[in-house]
C-alpha cells in the first residue's frame, strides 16, 4: 500500500468510504483480485477501472456495503430529486441567516418528480438537505444515496429573499426503477 485515501466520489456517483493506493500495477482484465495483508487477511479489492494509470483497492466495508445492497434490492439504488442547479453565492443578509455563503440554485425541475411534487420551484436555492449543509453539488450529490429512496427529506430553500423549509419523498434514479 502506497497511499490512503479520504472518502470520494467516483466518476458515475458511487461513494467510496475510502482507498488505498498500491504501487502495484493491474493489468486491464486483471481487476477483481483480492488486496491481502502480511497476515493473509483481504483488506481491498483491487481495480483499475476507477482511477487512470494508478491500482487501488476499495476497502472491505464498501464491497460489503455494495454487496448488501445488491443482495437485498438487485441492484444499486441512488436518491433522486428531479433538479438541475448550479452553485450561487448567497446575499450578505441570507448568507448570515442560512449560516453559510453558497448554495444552489434551482434552474429546473423536472414534471412529476419528487422536486415537483414536494413543492420545489425554479428560483429556489437549496441551503441544507436534512441538517447537512448544501453549498456545492457535491454536497447535494453525497446526500442522495441509495439510503434516502422512498423517505421523507427535509429541504430548507431560500425562496423570495427567506429561509423555508420543505419536505420531498425521494425517489430512485436508478435504472429500472
Amino acid at each position: 500500500v502506497s497511499a490512503l485515501g479520504k472518502t470520494w466520489r467516483t466518476r458515475a456517483g458511487g461513494q467510496i468510504d475510502r482507498y488505498l493506493q498500491t504501487d502495484v500495477v493491474t493489468y486491464p482484465g486483471f481487476s477483481g483480485g483480492p488486496l491481502v495483508d502480511a497476515s493473509g487477511n483481504i483488506v481491498g479489492l483491487n481495480t483499475s477501472a476507477l482511477t487512470r494509470g494508478v491500482t487501488v483497492s476499495i476497502p472491505v466495508p464498501t464491497v460489503a456495503s455494495v454487496t448488501e445492497t445488491l443482495v437485498t434490492h438487485g441492484r444499486v439504488r441512488r436518491g433522486h430529486l428531479g433538479i438541475g442547479a448550479q452553485v450561487v453565492r448567497l446575499p450578505d443578509g441570507i448568507e448570515k441567516d442560512a449560516g453559510q455563503e453558497s448554495g444552489l440554485i434551482i434552474v429546473s425541475v423536472e414534471s412529476k418528480s419528487p422536486a415537483e411534487t414536494g413543492g420545489i420551484m425554479l428560483g429556489d436555492t437549496v441551503v441544507a438537505f436534512n441538517d447537512t449543509s448544501i453549498r456545492h453539488m457535491d454536497d447535494l450529490l453525497a446526500e442522495l444515496t441509495g439510503d434516502t429512496v422512498g423517505q421523507i427529506v427535509k429541504l430548507r430553500v431560500i425562496r423570495g429573499g427567506e429561509l423555508k423549509e420543505l419536505t420531498v419523498t425521494m425517489g430512485d434514479r436508478s435504472p429500472e426503477a
